[in-house]
């Protein structure tokens, strides 16, 4: 039966054999007769109207072992029809060969369909391998991939790959392949993992309708998986050679042509749970401890019973005995985010002390200073000689030093409460997972808090420390300016005089 979308153009021409066939790339129509069919022009352009714009039509027309006629997209049919009239005008008893092509060109990541039968023949004749190595070819274009009926058929959708009709609307997903494949790289070899971009995803369909396509890609789904989640995997045109180290270290060769369908899906089901969120290398582990236990015989990679289920179970139970040591880890960070609490509230007080005692230091100097000149003249008059005003300015200067040296100590030991911090995280991140471990520590909300706390206060402090200073240095000497200003006026005289 010929597909509703070609059989306008088949009916251009009187056909005794019309032969399909249609891959990813072309659609081929042969078309045999003994008689001949007038081409008219209006239909005839109309007709050939219909092949979709981003597609090219080739049409051959043979008379017996003679040259074509040909007429292609964009060529003058008028010419076309002349020609081929021409050409059976002098046709004797030979046979008519008609030829179509056409030549289908992926744009924006979709493909026309012309035969949706010839061209799931043409998917089903090829090795698992071939198959795959054509869609990863059209998926690495733009990370989807729309097959368009031509006519209407029933519609099949996985995440990335559709099969829809024209009037279709929105499109595939885009999935961010490389999360999904660099973990695969880490614990997993595959001989087509370098160079393919090919997930699971990418044939498990959430819409099906076509049995044959849900069958074909219910296999490539599992074999998918498969590679995913086993230790070792070849595929060499339509065999898979295998190993699984789990529980049982299996390792086997089979034809993948002979794969039944997996209806309950569970390789796929097995295969999202472990690239889920979580600790892959765990999930891994005790994924190919439980399939190892399910695998149907010797060089068969069926599962049988429900493995899914038994990995849920499992992982059950291993969070259980693990949940134990993860509360300890839990503990033992938060006691050492109070450490840093306390550290960081440590280094603050002893920039605050180092303050305090230079600050008494110099009123100590101070008081005793005046206490010792009222003393000495019952009044409070020349507090500070040029002895006493140098003397007092060498104390601040050393308050100073001292401040300096404070100062410096501190932004040290912030520094080192930093990479103490980012050393933890670190030390932390083979035992809980990243996001485990932001939860923990609040996203760094502690910490950022404790280090504004220890900046806000060491700006506080050290200006604090610089006013005292400054207010002493200038009372000193205006002190002294004040209480010997008869000096400076006789010197400034004596100046003059001379």
């Amino acid at each position: 039966m010929i597909n509703s979308s070609l059989l306008p153009l088949v009916s251009l021409f009187n056909y005794g054999s019309c032969n399909i066939e249609e891959s990813i790339e072309e659609v081929t129509i042969c078309l045999l007769s003994d008689s001949y069919k007038a081409l008219v022009i209006g239909p005839f352009i109309s007709t050939v109207n219909l092949i979709n714009k981003r597609d090219q039509l080739l049409i051959s027309f043979f008379i017996g072992d003679g040259d074509p006629k040909e007429f292609s997209t964009g060529s003058d049919a008028s010419e076309f029809i002349k020609d081929v009239d021409r050409l059976n005008a002098i046709r004797q008893d030979e046979e008519i060969k008609v030829v179509i092509k056409i030549f289908k060109n992926q744009s924006e990541g979709i493909i026309s369909v012309y035969d949706y039968a010839a061209l799931l023949t043409f998917l089903e004749k090829l090795s698992i391998q071939a198959i795959l190595l054509e869609f990863n070819r059209l998926i690495k274009k733009v990370n989807l991939l729309i097959f368009e009926h031509q006519s209407d058929e029933k519609v099949s959708k996985s995440k990335s790959i559709w099969f829809v009709n024209k009037d279709f609307s929105g499109q595939p997903d885009q999935i961010e392949r490389n999360i999904f494949i660099n973990k695969a790289k880490t614990s997993c070899h595959y001989n087509f993992l370098a160079e393919f971009v090919l997930v699971p995803q990418d044939f498990f369909l959430n819409i099906e309708a076509c049995a044959r396509l849900t069958l074909l890609f219910n296999r490539l789904a599992i074999i998918n998986a498969i590679v995913f989640l086993f230790d070792i995997t070849v595929i060499n045109d339509s065999n898979l050679n295998y190993k699984i180290n789990g529980y049982k270290s299996i390792t086997g060769d089979t034809d993948l042509n002979d794969l039944p369908a997996d209806q309950e899906n569970q390789y796929f089901k097995i295969y999202d749970w472990v690239y889920d969120s979580g600790n892959f290398n765990d999930k891994i582990g005790l994924a190919r401890n439980i399939i190892s236990l399910h695998l149907d015989g010797k060089d068969k990679i069926e599962l049988k019973g429900d493995p899914f289920q038994s990995i849920q179970s499992s992982y059950k139970v291993y969070e259980k005995q693990n949940i134990k040591q993860y509360v300890e880890i839990r503990n033992k960070i938060s006691d050492q985010l109070l450490s840093f609490h306390d550290r960081a509230n440590k280094i603050i007080e002893t920039f605050a002390s180092g303050f305090q005692k230079s600050a008494l230091a110099l009123i100590t100097f101070y008081t005793s200073a005046i206490v010792l000149k009222i003393l000495n003249k019952d009044k409070l008059i020349e507090v500070f000689t040029i002895d006493a005003a140098l003397l007092s300015t060498g104390f601040i200067l050393c308050s100073a030093g001292y401040f300096f040296l404070s100062k410096w100590e501190v932004n040290a030991q912030r520094k080192r409460f930093e990479q103490n911090y980012a050393d933890i995280k670190k030390r932390y991140a083979d035992l809980l997972d990243e996001q485990d471990i932001e939860r923990i520590l609040n996203n760094d909300n502690e910490f950022k808090n404790d280090l504004k706390f220890m900046i806000d206060k060491g700006r506080n402090y050290t200006l604090l420390w610089f006013y005292f200073l400054i207010i002493l240095l200038i009372i000193t000497w205006l002190s002294y300016f004040i209480y010997n200003s008869q000096l400076f006026i006789e010197m400034g005289s004596f100046f003059q005089y001379y």
